[in-house]
């Protein structure tokens, strides 16, 4: 888990800093909800990386997915 945790926190500031690293129709959102737009699953099922969408005025409350 540290290699895996060591290299997906090494390559987000590279995703993270390039706009176009997400496509559009992973960035529309829901008025009715938040979204979660699933954007790479490791194939050995040990992780995923989803990008969540909220519209101006969403919230959810506070919790916890007891994840890293």
């Amino acid at each position: 888990w540290e290699q895996i945790c060591a290299r997906v926190s090494a390559a987000l500031p590279r995703f993270l800093s390039n706009p176009a690293a997400i496509p559009a129709s992973h960035l529309v959102g829901n008025p009715e909800r938040y979204t979660r737009n699933l954007l790479y699953a490791d194939p050995a099922k040990r992780y995923v990386v989803l990008a969540l969408v909220w519209e101006a005025g969403q919230q959810t409350p506070i919790h916890d997915h007891e994840c890293w």
